[in-house]
């Protein structure tokens, strides 16, 4: 009982936030999409994610109430994964090239799909995350997807990150003061969270009682949110994942919305936490965590007739981004507090 009501305690400590807000849902789809998804937002309230269609995937952005379609990212089976958006605007992400199987870091410039220069001549990059004021980072290799190495760009050349013993490293975010998260491997394979501060000393932010951990988000304040898990196989995250929360040098294990499984997504400079998690019957809802609560997104927009499964990114407005069904359909999602 005391342990767990001094984690009562430590969550209550990490907003001040009493109220929880109610939202507006704004439903993104197209006709001829086949599945529309909203992976950032920034400052201003810009998103941008990806439409599906029959002829190929598409970089979207959505702001004002308009959706523009960036361009097409190639053939009908290439894809693009989009890391985030910059306080002005900047896209940047990663390119699958599946003649060749390329992975590419790309931004999007001027309507069309571009190398990032500095990160061309590795045969394998990742644009995994971009900071409000342009910083991007993620993984790349000079020979192949397996053992990458966290990179830092602020500049003309990456800068790489030093890991915790093993093969692997990749970030995941950035904030505004080159503090930067991911994930390292061990000597002994399994994987850790990790920060890097701005020299680039890394940390490991540890793993509770699981084996393996991963950081997915930072806020300007230096809390870090992500994920916790066991195993190794295919699908191991999914099947005993929870979210967790660090802050003050503690690591915090969030609950779920009473399934199985959940995986802290984003965190704004609130402590504002979204993410998914599963339900009773196993499905994925939309999760905001604030004030020390736990809550279903899904409760705080009504008759929109839509089912929140994912929400993926916060600003410091409140606006969350994501993923819902309207039937059978997953449509773009972008909720805005009333």
């Amino acid at each position: 009982m005391k342990k767990i009501l001094l984690a009562l305690g430590f969550f209550s400590s990490l907003s001040t936030a009493l109220a929880v807000p109610s939202y507006t849902a704004e439903i993104v789809d197209d006709p001829h999409a086949i599945t529309t998804d909203f992976y950032a937002v920034d400052s201003s309230g810009v998103t941008v994610g990806e439409m599906v269609k029959l002829d190929g995937h598409y970089v979207i952005t959505r702001a004002n109430g308009k959706t523009t379609v960036i361009s097409p990212v190639g053939d009908e089976e290439d894809s693009f994964v989009v890391g985030g958006i910059s306080g002005f605007g900047e896209v940047v992400g990663s390119r699958l090239v599946t003649d060749t199987g390329d992975m590419r870091a790309v931004k999007l410039n001027k309507g069309s799909i571009q190398d990032i220069s500095g990160l061309a001549n590795f045969t394998f990059s990742e644009a995994n995350a971009q900071s409000e004021n342009g910083i991007i980072v993620g993984s790349l290799s000079k020979t192949s997807a397996n053992g990458t190495e966290a990179y830092i760009l602020d500049g003309a050349t990456p800068r790489i990150l030093k890991g915790l013993g093993g093969v692997e490293t990749k970030a995941f975010s950035v904030n505004s003061s080159r503090i930067v998260v991911g994930s390292a491997s061990l000597l002994d394979g399994k994987t850790h969270a990790a920060l890097w501060d701005a020299s680039g000393k890394v940390v490991d932010l540890g793993s509770l009682d699981f084996q393996n951990s991963r950081a997915n988000d930072i806020n300007a304040t230096g809390q870090v949110v992500g994920i916790l898990w066991n195993g190794s196989n295919e699908g191991a995250e999914e099947q005993s994942g929870k979210g967790f929360l660090y802050s003050e040098g503690k690591l915090v294990k969030l609950p779920t919305l009473g399934g199985s499984y959940s995986e802290a997504r984003a965190i704004n400079d609130k402590g504002e936490i979204v993410g998914v998690s599963t339900v009773d019957t196993e499905r994925t809802h939309a999760f905001l965590f604030t004030g020390g609560k736990m809550i279903d997104l899904n409760t705080l927009v009504q008759g929109q007739g839509i089912e929140l499964i994912e929400a993926r990114d916060i600003n410091n407005r409140g606006i969350i981004v994501g993923s819902g069904l309207k039937g059978k359909k997953t449509v773009g999602i972008i909720l805005r507090p009333n």
